[in-house]
């Protein structure tokens, strides 16, 4: 995320979180949600993403940090991008 404005990669993160839920089909809730999801992206994309990252990324429980690139690799990688860094560069193409 280096190079990127704060308010740039808000932006980004918010774009991503509702390309994973439209792809999902749903809003994340529940924990049980959460787990559904997690099985959905190790079978697109082979990588685990716990529950408990995914309920921190989607505000379910608070963190104190911002999501790491592997988390953010792999929710690019659940909507079909190589990575973060192609994800954000699609959004602004």
């Amino acid at each position: 995320m280096s190079g990127m404005e704060d308010a740039q990669v808000k932006q980004y993160i918010e774009a991503l979180k509702e390309g994973i839920t439209g792809k999902y089909g749903a809003t994340l809730i529940y924990s049980k949600d959460c787990r559904i999801l997690s099985d959905h992206i190790f079978k697109a994309t082979g990588r685990q993403l716990s529950i408990s990252t995914i309920k921190r990324f989607f505000g379910l429980i608070p963190s104190p940090f911002n999501p790491s690139k592997y988390t953010l690799d792999t929710f690019s990688q659940y909507l079909g991008y190589d990575n973060w860094n192609i994800y954000t560069d699609s959004l602004n193409s």
